[in-house]
């Protein structure tokens, strides 16, 4: 799930996003403001911080361009504007993308699917020299290595999560399933609230129902929020 957040003077243009937004399963808009500095006091307070803010380049009294320093350690921008030539500015600053008002859902959902790209890479260029994750033994002080190679799904309980191996093996690990899916590799894909899957453990897909190689779990529907992004990463690796 992406998280998004507005940041535009006018609420015509905020309400066209946000459309965009809620017809779009993979977005969440965490809220939006008109107002510059009460956007920043607001995202500062924020328990789930956006992972793309949608940020317009002219507001009264502040320049989106200048504004967007302050968020580009802990998100991106794609600006939003009226103004075509502040679109060699925009790549300045590292920006996603420079949507021009007004704009359709089809461009919109470009910008998005460029986000991804680029998220993607950077998780791939991160784990170059992975060395693999670690859990909890049964006695207490050791510690094990996880076989990546044949985990091949991951399941969320009420306060910990069971993974599944290919061997039948099962194991428990007392973190949440967003704890676990921040430390994975990028083949592993959240299909449903409580499930990440092995996406190279996928033997065969029917419509949104996904089956797993060694039979460990039965069939599992992929959850509409995850549908598009499910797509997307399998359509790539059509022959």
């Amino acid at each position: 799930m992406i998280n998004c957040y507005i940041i535009d003077d006018e609420i015509t243009s905020i309400k066209i996003l946000e459309g965009y937004i809620k017809r779009t399963p993979m977005l969440h808009l965490n809220g939006y403001e008109t107002n510059s500095i009460s956007a920043s006091q607001k995202m500062s307070l924020m328990e789930t911080q956006p992972d793309l803010v949608f940020l317009d380049v002219e507001m009264p009294g502040c320049n989106g361009m200048d504004m967007a320093e302050q968020f580009a350690k802990n998100c991106k921008i794609i600006f939003i504007t009226a103004y075509s030539h502040y679109g060699a500015d925009a790549f300045d600053k590292d920006a996603v993308d420079f949507l021009l008002k007004p704009f359709s859902y089809e461009r919109f959902m470009r910008s998005i699917r460029k986000y991804k790209a680029m998220e993607s890479n950077c998780k791939e260029s991160n784990q170059e020299g992975f060395g693999g994750l670690f859990m909890k033994a049964g006695k207490k002080g050791i510690l094990e290595k996880v076989d990546l190679e044949n985990l091949v799904c991951i399941e969320a309980a009420r306060h910990f999560c069971t993974l599944f191996f290919l061997n039948g093996e099962k194991r428990t690990i007392y973190r949440s399933l967003a704890q676990a899916e921040e430390q994975l590799p990028s083949n592993f894909k959240r299909i449903q609230r409580s499930f990440v899957v092995n996406m190279d453990k996928i033997r065969r897909v029917e419509g949104n129902t996904i089956y797993l190689e060694g039979l460990v779990k039965g069939p599992i529907v992929c959850g509409q929020e995850y549908r598009e992004e499910t797509r997307l990463y399998l359509n790539k690796r059509l022959l």
